[in-house]
């Protein structure tokens, strides 16, 4: 039974793993290594290039994600319908201002507002 291996790794991190692994196979093996050197060198730099970018690249993702949150909160999305102090609170007490004092559901769209 013959065993091929094409299937190369498709994700960041698991790029990087095999990247990392490979230069460290090279160095171990020394002269004895059948791989070129420069071609290790180039994926060595790209490889350390590529995961300094992807480190930085995850610290602003998570700062996204919490800046996110921040504004889910200051929306009402996050919280239980009609949590004071939020934007869909506010929202909702004009919605109901205008209810009350709008004579048609054309005034209402006026503000913004759709009947859907």
């Amino acid at each position: 039974m013959e065993t091929t291996f094409k299937i190369l790794p498709q994700h960041a991190e698991e790029i990087l793993q095999l990247a990392h692994h490979i230069v460290a196979r090279h160095v171990e093996n020394g002269a004895s290594s059948p791989l070129k050197v420069q071609h290790v060198a180039e994926i060595n730099a790209k490889a350390s290039a590529a995961q300094s970018k992807h480190a930085e690249g995850m610290r602003f993702l998570k700062f996204a994600q919490e800046l996110f949150k921040e504004r889910d909160q200051l929306m009402g999305i996050t919280q239980p319908e009609f949590t004071p102090k939020n934007i869909l609170f506010y929202i909702q007490s004009v919605q109901e201002t205008l209810l009350g004092t709008a004579g048609s559901e054309d005034e209402l769209t006026q503000w913004g507002f759709s009947g859907e």
